[in-house]
């Protein structure tokens, strides 16, 4: 299934939600994602030990991206990771581009360690 396919079929979030959950269930241990009005939070991802530094969190950050680019709407995290994996955390979160809040911080969005923004909003 084509992520623009999970757009057009107006399942939205759900849809993308379920795709993931499906196409990733063996390598996760958590994953929970909501959409409001002008964003996409990510709740929760886990990826399991045994599966990590394959490739899969970037590729489902990806495909949230692909939809928050969609839809037109940020994509906030709220990143709560133990003090020893904090920094390599922070690390992975900017090379898949977000960026911390800094002294521009969205007050419209909710509380956030990290939010990507779509080229085509403001």
């Amino acid at each position: 299934m084509r992520l623009k396919n999970i757009h057009e079929s107006n399942g939205g979030i759900d849809k993308l939600s379920e795709y993931i959950t499906n196409k990733y269930f063996k390598e996760l241990d958590a994953f929970f994602i909501s959409e409001g009005d002008r964003y996409i939070k990510l709740h929760d991802i886990e990826v399991k030990e045994y599966y990590r530094n394959m490739g899969i969190g970037g590729e489902i950050l990806r495909l949230i991206k692909n939809y928050a680019d969609e839809v037109g709407k940020y994509v906030v995290l709220s990143a709560g990771p133990s003090k020893n994996k904090k920094t390599a955390l922070d690390r992975f979160y900017r090379s898949n581009d977000f960026k911390k809040p800094g002294s521009k911080r969205r007050y419209d969005l909710p509380q956030h360690t990290h939010v990507y923004r779509p080229e085509n909003i403001q």
